[in-house]
């Protein structure tokens, strides 16, 4: 019987007939487990008062325990490498075309806005009736040439001279055509002919440098109505403004 209890302990020692993990004996009476073999019988047939059972060394599997408290929430963890660069897009449709750019074509076109409320004499200089223009009417206006008058397609409102000739009409630079040894003569057609003096020099009181000392001394005007004509320098006359215009009118 030593021997037999020594070959139980010896099959339950792991590692030992790991493939066979059932046993059976005979259960007495007096509570002792006799004749233990491995397999599903025991040594030898139970007697009629023993109980043959049988079991395994693993016991059967437990019912599944509760679950556990959520445990605290880990580092995050590193960047990861940059993934390669994926291909290129599908070009886009072209969007709508922008608005005209401004126009190179050189400098603006000036026309005629309108005639200074102050009057000067001829010999004020270029420079000061531009300002007087600058003054009256904003920055970028200046002394008008004939030609710009000429050229001018949306005129300032007609103010009649009624009695007040010939102050009502303004100082104007004249734009001086080719006429060999003829007087001197204006893109109006204005020309110094029959005037004490017919150089270019007689329609621009001496470059508006001259108040008229002498009688032979003019300079060309022109009145609110458009006519041109020369008057002596000595005479206070307001000054004919241009101003730029769109190129698209």
């Amino acid at each position: 019987m030593r021997h037999l209890w020594l070959a139980v302990l010896y099959s339950l020692v792991p590692g030992v007939a790991a493939a066979q993990t059932t046993y059976t004996g005979c259960l007495t009476q007096a509570g002792a487990i006799t004749k233990v073999a491995i397999g599903a019988q025991p040594q030898s047939p139970c007697q009629s008062t023993q109980t043959q059972i049988s079991w395994n060394q693993e016991g059967p599997k437990g019912d599944k325990g509760d679950t556990g408290d959520k445990g605290d929430k880990g580092d995050p963890g590193r960047d990861g490498p940059q993934g390669i660069q994926g291909p290129a897009g599908p070009t886009g449709p072209a969007g709508p075309a922008g608005p005209p750019g401004p126009s190179s074509g050189g400098s603006p076109r000036f026309e005629l806005v309108g005639f200074t409320q102050a009057s000067f004499e001829g010999d004020f200089g270029v420079l000061n009736f531009t300002r007087a223009c600058i003054s009256e009417f904003g920055p970028g206006h200046r002394m008008c040439t004939s030609e710009e008058v000429l050229n001018t397609t949306v005129p300032p409102p007609y103010i009649p001279c009624f009695n007040e000739f010939p102050y009502c009409r303004a100082w104007v630079r004249p734009t001086l055509m080719p006429s060999g040894s003829g007087p001197a003569t204006d893109a109006s057609g204005y020309s110094a002919f029959g005037l004490p003096d017919e150089n270019p020099e007689t329609l621009s009181c001496s470059g508006w440098s001259t108040h008229g000392t002498f009688n032979n001394s003019s300079g060309l005007t022109v009145g609110p109505e458009g006519s041109f004509l020369a008057l002596q320098c000595k005479i206070d006359l307001k000054v004919a403004c241009c101003g730029p215009v769109s190129q698209q009118q």
